[in-house]
């Protein structure tokens, strides 16, 4: 069935989708639709592509660059039909007969429309007739798109869209390796995504925290717009973690709400927030409120920004693993928990069954307690696992953290607290249950990536 595609789904442009149509200013706009088709516009396409092969610009020509892009993991094969500067207004009386063409083309997938120039729609409506005509799916590509596309291959200067020369912007000297930096001006609508809204309210006060995600690429300004749109939103919820709770404050606006702002679900794994708001109500007494934070005042806002954000992440981004490792930590460390939880159940048996003495029981389970913290510290002794693994992870986690609990209250080590036998059996059955526990969430899991 004949579909839109977008250049994020093209797996040879996924790294479009790291800049934001937004980021396109009028500058950068102005270049672009002054892009050259042949020597500019086709050759970057081609690039990016890697693919080398040459069509003559002739009335023989079926499409500017015939080849093969990847979407959602299968080959199609894709013709791209290019309009640079010399057309800037793309109509279907000029351009029409190039996309009728394509109906010539056998086996044809996807057809890739690329302009430079204000696309009509007259023009669109004849793209998509002939994308059905021929079972194909379209894709076009505007200016915004081809600007996007280009800053995130490193062929324009994210600045003012001039093409690089020998890897330098020749107007303003920005290197191609260096980061991408962009000025983006957006609208009151900055994207944005509340990712998790927890009611944290206690007797005397109706509290939230809510973890936010948005744009990199959005200047200070602008996050403080979407602060503050989220924060009027999170005052005026009604979401509560229990009926006692809701019964208690009603449609009543929130007391106090708190905000963590992220860019992406890595920095959220973190804990690494780009900055942090806090709202208290004015009206909410002295004594039933939290301490205030410090930082840079928005109407009655604070807003922390944290200074090594940057610094965070590059360590963080070291100490992420990848899923190889992973999988070989836990294939080591899952079998030694097992031995040892099964060797407690045993013990225990045992001393249930009167089969061995109070003093015999607690003896080996001491003598197991120093195996099972080595074994609960490999486990978490790794780098952190890759983001499609972190909730199997955190729940071999927490089984690691229960097998050192069935063995903790037995240590001869640090402080320790004096616990009757019957204490200690409560503990002991307690972590074999949370460990049994986490086992049966965790197997579906762990077959995700071993089978």
């Amino acid at each position: 069935m004949t579909r839109l595609i977008r250049i994020e789904d093209i797996e040879e442009f996924e790294k479009a989708h790291s800049i934001p149509r937004g980021a396109i200013n009028d500058v950068i706009l102005s270049r672009i639709r002054d892009l050259r088709e042949k020597e500019e516009l086709e050759t970057y396409l081609r690039e990016i592509l890697s693919d080398k092969t040459e069509t003559p610009h002739n009335p023989t020509e079926i499409a500017d660059i015939l080849t093969t892009v990847t979407i959602e993991g299968q080959p199609l094969l894709t013709a791209f039909v290019n309009k640079g500067r010399g057309i800037p207004s793309v109509s279907a009386k000029n351009t029409s007969h190039q996309i009728v063409r394509l109906r010539r083309m056998p086996g044809l997938n996807l057809i890739a429309f690329v302009a430079v120039g204000h696309i009509q729609d007259d023009l669109k409506a004849d793209l998509v007739q002939v994308a059905q005509d021929t079972n194909a799916h379209y894709a076009i590509i505007d200016a915004v798109d081809v600007a996007r596309l280009f800053i995130a291959y490193y062929k324009i200067c994210p600045m003012d869209g001039t093409p690089y020369i020998n890897g330098v912007c020749p107007k303003c000297g920005n290197e191609a390796d260096g980061p991408i930096t962009l000025i983006i001006t957006v609208n009151e609508d900055a994207q944005h995504n509340v990712l998790e809204h927890r009611d944290v309210s206690h007797g005397m006060a109706k509290r939230y925290v809510a973890d936010v995600w948005s744009d990199r690429h959005y200047t200070k300004q602008t996050l403080k717009k979407v602060i503050k749109k989220v924060m009027d939103q999170l005052r005026n919820s009604n979401v509560y973690g229990s009926l006692a709770t809701e019964r208690r404050f009603g449609n009543r606006p929130a007391d106090v709400v708190w905000i963590f702002l992220y860019f992406d679900e890595f920095d959220r794994q973190t804990h690494n927030w780009y900055c942090r708001a806090q709202w208290i109500s004015p009206e909410l007494p002295k004594q039933n409120s939290p301490m205030k934070w410090e930082g840079e005042k928005f109407g009655e806002i604070i807003i922390d920004w944290r200074k090594d954000y940057e610094a965070q992440r590059r360590f963080w981004l070291d100490q992420q693993g990848d899923k190889q490792e992973w999988i070989q930590k836990i294939e080591t460390v899952l079998p030694q928990m097992e031995t040892l939880i099964n060797q407690a159940r045993a013990w225990l048996n045992r001393y249930e069954q009167n089969e061995i003495n109070a003093q015999i029981f607690e003896q080996e389970l001491s003598n197991l307690e120093q195996t099972a913290l080595e074994v609960s510290s490999n486990a978490g002794n790794a780098k952190l696992p890759p983001l499609d693994c972190k909730e199997c992870d955190q729940l071999f986690q927490n089984m690691a953290a229960q097998c050192h609990n069935v063995f903790l209250p037995f240590a001869t080590w640090g402080k320790i607290t004096e616990r009757s036998l019957q204490q200690k059996l409560w503990l002991v059955r307690n972590a074999l249950q949370g460990y049994e526990t986490n086992l049966q969430q965790f197997e579906p899991q762990w077959r995700k990536f071993r089978s």
